[in-house]
């Protein structure tokens, strides 16, 4: 009998201390997301802010606790640059990479050079590297920020749009490849003049390929259609009803989901 409850005591202590490795494995996971989502939102833009003209909106929407999709404002060289960037993968394997891609990204926009120099540069960067770069899809823009003029690429990502006051709405598709897929990949650039009041949209595939049943899409024409009824609100109000829209028409997200807003308001 002494051997038997010997045994069972010990069973139980086994039991206890699985659950106890299972308890400090689950908030040392939980610790490593909450570490993953501070440093993406320090490096992020802000969820609102001002650069000289022009009033800006952003919003990221992880799919899995944290997100590999990014929306930076940064000043270089007296200007500004814009960026929205989809990693590819979801949670915190692309979350991780977050740092080492902005990294390249600041220093391709350090040397000064033309948009498609910047983005070829970037891409070449991320296609040789030893580390295995995940691809990004980039919008990138360049920002005078007491104009009305932007120089915009799109690397591998949806078209951006330009929704005019006046409620018409323009696609933006220069641009070129994914970046990190293709080695000598060359890129195309644009500059386009905001009216005032005038608001560019970017958004990741992940806003433009939300599917409810076989019978739905939010494609960029789509979207397009929904931002003739937002002309003359705020960039805020202009991210969150797209957002509205888009959980509307599929509640459970599968993919990561980013916005970018620019709005000339002087």
């Amino acid at each position: 009998m002494r051997h038997v409850t010997q045994r069972i005591r010990r069973n139980c202590e086994g039991r206890h201390g699985t659950r106890q490795e299972a308890r400090l494995g689950h908030a040392g996971t939980e610790g490593l997301l909450l570490g993953a989502k501070e440093v993406q939102e320090a490096l992020c833009a802000p969820a609102s802010q001002r650069i000289g003209n022009f009033a800006i909106a952003s919003a990221i929407v992880p799919a899995r606790h944290v997100s590999g999709d990014f929306v930076a404002t940064f000043e270089q060289n007296g200007s500004w640059f814009l960026a929205l960037g989809d990693l590819m993968g979801k949670g915190l394997p692309a979350a991780m990479w977050l740092t080492h891609v902005l990294d390249l990204l600041r220093r391709s926009c350090e040397i000064g050079q033309t948009l498609p120099g910047i983005m070829q540069s970037l891409n070449r960067e991320m296609y040789r590297s030893r580390v295995g770069v995940p691809l990004t899809s980039l919008f990138l823009a360049r920002l005078g920020p007491i104009t009305s003029g932007m120089t915009y690429s799109c690397g591998g990502c949806p078209p951006a749009f330009l929704l005019a006051s006046g409620q018409t709405v323009t696609m933006l598709e220069s641009g070129g490849p994914i970046l990190g897929a293709v080695d000598e990949a060359s890129y195309s650039s644009a500059t386009i003049e905001l009216g005032l009041h005038d608001t560019l949209l970017v958004a990741s595939d992940g806003i433009t390929e939300v599917h409810q049943d076989a019978s739905f899409e939010l494609r960029p024409d789509r979207v397009a259609h929904n931002l003739k009824f937002t002309a003359g609100e705020s960039a805020v109000s202009i991210v969150q009803s797209l957002l509205a829209r888009v959980r509307a028409a599929s509640p459970t997200i599968s993919d990561d989901l980013s916005l970018m807003a620019v709005q000339r308001v002087a």
